[in-house]
């Protein structure tokens, strides 16, 4: 049993954003962080992590708590198994009062299992390193693939020897039994007999997310045998292939600072590239990448580039993972190796300077690559050419973000020789389709079923040719800017909040909802209220302004460098530009909002004049003159030519 001080330790030193941050990549929105929740699937970020409470909460799923919380929900763990994980992940050393027998019987089975997986890539190391065949077949593959004995070290690299059963006599001898061994996946049997189930194979211990041993690969050694070259643990309650991604753990850091992961086939490929200093690369355990896998990345990055071999294997690889990532929303290029070569052996070619630089100059947008290599092998083939058509606007048809679609089909009508309108019906179509298909599950963005002649891809309408649309627009960015903003310093002895509220005076906002969030932040101000605090919206009462403040603070779509580059647009960083985004915001609602008043004021004009009240239609017309001057004001702020 853990001691309260130990406990009490643990929570001082757990940092919830750091904790999190393990899993989810996070991103600043105020005084809090941002990320895609870790327990739902979702597109649009609504798990929130306040750093100064010490608290995460998901305002989709409504999961909530602390650091412990979270590894426990996470992890799967009983508390006490995430204390000690807390423990290691801060080298705290937890006092512990000695459980009786009976106790440690009572510990989970999970962890049972996660125990006997450690024993067992601890035992298949000590057989690389002292037993006599591990060190004269594994240890000599090992070195043959140039692997130094830091590398072998740190990546528990094992072997186990020929014969049916040596490791599972040392296992029983350590205590475990047939039971938790089987379960594992490190033992099975047949006909009363027990066997271990990696046999003359050096092995790869597979880590999860959190750095435990979930399972292994395991590569045979005899060139003779009729059995798979590779084998990876059978499914059990901790290892599922097709949810993990080898080399993550240990990639994990570097992919979230770098803001892109590498994804590669083999275990060796990744284990290269890391010793040789490229450590964003993972691999897909000898699987075809699944969509848990894809998930899996996109808590770390939305930028994934797959390296293959450069012969028609890989390319058909690149191809069939293809639809899967980019309907995951991620921003993907492919580089191919030239042929003959994988990145293991690659990079022992080159080196590590002309690996990156290869990487760097090699990198190819998927759709376009798509478009390249199959209009290529197409030729002049109009039956190909317009099953390849289909082909390729089918993919673009799953990429979540509109801007991009677009930018997709313009492209890809210029280089497949057609209407860009023929590329966009056939998109319609296919999208419609593929939101039919969706209709009956959950969507975070609430996908709806779309009638047969509704047009999917068209030109977003601008809000300005809408002045009810320009003004909610207008209303929601205020919300937007004070709760991103509220407490920076505008001028001297002027921060935004106060200078926003001063600005629209008592407006009142024509969304309820938007004019909730104005009336939280006046009374609010009123009761002296740290604005630090109000812009702390986890405290918010109001769960529809909890949803509206996570998604103005959440930007959804991220701008391709590559096409930043080729058309030469500058993007500035919005912290950089506060101040300007703050004074145009406010500038632009006033002069919508001026508008609507001169619509209105034009209107009770005219009635005026209809029923011959001069009186009225002369004060009119003078409060028609004062909101004249007021929007001129306002149009010389923005830079705006104003018709009347």
């Amino acid at each position: 049993m853990i001691t309260k001080a130990s406990i009490e330790k643990i929570k001082d030193y757990a940092r919830i954003e750091e904790v999190v941050g393990d899993f989810v990549r996070l991103k600043r929105a105020g005084s809090n962080l941002t990320g895609l929740c870790p327990f739902h699937n979702e597109k649009t970020s609504s798990f929130v992590v306040s750093p100064a409470k010490g608290l995460f909460k998901c305002f989709g799923c409504g999961k909530s708590g602390d650091s412990i919380g979270f590894v426990i929900e996470h992890e799967k763990l009983s508390y006490p198994e995430a204390i000690r994980y807390l423990g290691n992940r801060y080298n705290i050393e937890l006092e512990e009062i000695e459980l009786s027998e009976d106790k440690k019987q009572e510990q989970s089975l999970r962890e049972s299992i996660f125990i006997a997986l450690n024993f067992a890539a601890n035992w298949f190391a000590q057989q690389l390193n002292e037993n006599e065949e591990g060190k004269a077949i594994g240890y000599s593959y090992f070195k043959e693939r140039g692997f130094l004995d830091e590398t072998i070290q740190s990546w528990k690299l094992g072997y186990t020897p020929t014969g049916s059963n040596h490791f599972l006599e040392a296992a029983l001898v350590a205590g475990y039994t047939h039971e938790v061994l089987k379960l594992a996946g490190l033992a099975g049997e047949k006909d009363g007999k027990w066997y271990d189930f990696f046999r003359e194979r050096v092995m790869f211990p597979i880590l999860n997310v959190s750095g435990k041993v979930a399972g292994f690969g395991g590569r045979i050694m005899n060139a003779n045998s009729k059995v798979g070259k590779y084998i990876n643990t059978p499914e059990t309650e901790v290892y599922n292939k097709s949810k993990i991604l080898f080399g993550l753990f240990q990639s994990k850091a570097q992919i979230r600072k770098l803001d892109v992961a590498y994804l590669v086939e083999g275990y060796t490929d990744v284990i290269s590239l890391h010793q040789a200093g490229i450590t964003n690369v993972v691999a897909s355990s000898g699987t075809s990448l699944t969509v848990d896998q894809v998930k899996l990345i996109k808590r770390f990055t939305e930028n994934v580039v797959i390296i293959y071999d450069g012969d028609s294997a890989g390319i058909k690889a690149a191809l069939r993972g293809l639809d899967l990532v980019i309907e995951e929303g991620l921003n993907v290029k492919l580089v191919l190796l030239p042929d003959g070569d994988d990145p293991d052996s690659m990079i022992r070619k080159v080196g590590t300077a002309q690996m990156e630089k290869f990487i760097e100059e090699n990198q190819k947008d998927f759709i376009f690559f798509k478009a390249e290599i199959l209009m290529g092998e197409a030729k002049n083939d109009p039956i190909k050419k317009a099953g390849i058509i289909k082909d390729i606007v089918h993919s673009i048809s799953l990429i979540p973000d509109q801007i991009k679609t677009a930018l997709y089909i313009q492209e890809c009508s210029r280089l497949m020789e057609i209407q860009e309108e023929v590329l966009i019906r056939e998109f319609n179509k296919l999208r419609r389709t593929w939101v039919n298909n969706k209709t009956n599950e959950k969507s975070s963005e609430g996908a709806e079923l779309l009638p047969e002649n509704t047009a999917i891809l068209e030109t977003p309408p601008t809000y300005t040719s809408n002045p009810q649309k320009a003004l909610d627009f207008q209303e929601r960015d205020i919300i937007r800017i004070l709760f991103l903003f509220g407490n920076k310093s505008l001028e001297d002895n002027l921060v935004v909040a106060n200078f926003v509220l001063d600005e629209i005076g008592n407006t009142i906002f024509n969304n309820e909802l938007y004019q909730k969030g104005i009336e939280y932040f006046k009374l609010g101000i009123e009761k002296n209220t740290a604005i630090e605090k109000l812009m702390d919206f986890i405290q918010l009462d109001e769960s529809d302004l909890k949803t509206l403040v996570i998604d103005l603070l959440t930007s959804p779509y991220e701008i391709s460098n590559n096409w930043l580059a080729k058309y030469q647009i500058i993007v500035k960083d919005k912290e950089l530009v506060f101040k300007q985004d703050v004074k145009s915001s406010v500038n632009r609602y006033l002069f919508t909002k001026v508008n609507e008043i001169l619509n209105q004021v034009d209107k009770l004009i005219k009635d005026a004049q209809t029923t011959n009240d001069m009186d009225k239609a002369l004060k009119l017309l003078k409060k028609k003159r004062d909101f004249q001057v007021k929007r001129k004001e306002l149009a010389l702020k923005l830079g705006t030519v104003v018709s009347r």
